[in-house]
């Protein structure tokens, strides 16, 4: 349970400081797509309509969020924003919906989006650069890019190891997989017009746990 909740707005950016018992964490906000150049460049109109949510906890990552508000931009968009998540990452699936009233939310799922969930930038831990081409020692068992990853020694070297939040501390964890959120409507993302790779597992979010289940076992 968060115990305070401090609001910071700096000129173009928020900053959500966040204390209680067992953490301090500082979310940085700024309305605008901070992703990298490298990207391709036809996604560059879409900045605009974009946020970047930049995390400092002992998970470390970057979000960016673009807001769609029509169908042909998110369409044409959509190649290459699903071509950006990592071999065999997710793909979460939420529906638009109203944030609670009278309470900050980071994640808001107001309107139709697609969210990034990537490596944080320039940021590094005990000597080694965060970010591809990640080691073969970052891997799961069954081969795949770990979500998470920490610094450890494989054959007394230091190296990228797997990490897993909420199994006790492993120091700081940093994003290494890419996964891809669809915020869906219906009309603007609509995952009957749109192609997903063949070998995409999914994260159906839609519904409450509960609901879910009482639907799969009528």
């Amino acid at each position: 349970m968060y115990r305070y909740m401090i609001k910071l707005s700096v000129s173009a950016f928020l900053v959500l400081i966040i204390l209680s018992p067992a953490t301090f964490a500082i979310t940085r906000i700024e309305e605008t797509g901070r992703w990298p150049q490298s990207w391709p460049k036809e996604l560059e109109p879409l900045r605009q309509n974009a946020r970047t949510i930049e995390t400092a906890t002992m998970i470390h990552e970057d979000i960016y969020e673009i807001h769609f508000k029509d169908r042909d931009t998110f369409e044409r968009s959509w190649p290459l924003l699903i071509g950006l998540k990592s071999k065999g990452g997710p793909l979460i699936i939420n529906k638009v919906e109203s944030s609670p009233p009278n309470q900050v939310v980071i994640f808001s799922n107001d309107v139709p989006a697609v969210r990034i969930f990537t490596s944080p930038a320039g940021s590094g831990s005990g000597g080694l650069t965060v970010g591809p081409p990640w080691p073969s020692s970052a891997m799961t068992p069954e081969g795949r890019l770990s979500e998470y990853v920490g610094s450890g020694e494989v054959n007394g070297k230091k190296t990228w190891i797997p990490a897993t939040p909420g199994k006790g501390f492993q120091g700081f964890m940093f994003r290494a997989r890419v996964d891809v959120e669809l915020i869906i409507d219906g009309k603007i993302i609509d995952l009957n017009r749109i192609r997903i790779p063949s070998d995409t597992p999914i994260i159906d979010k839609r519904w409450p746990v509960e609901e879910h289940k009482s639907e799969t076992t009528e």
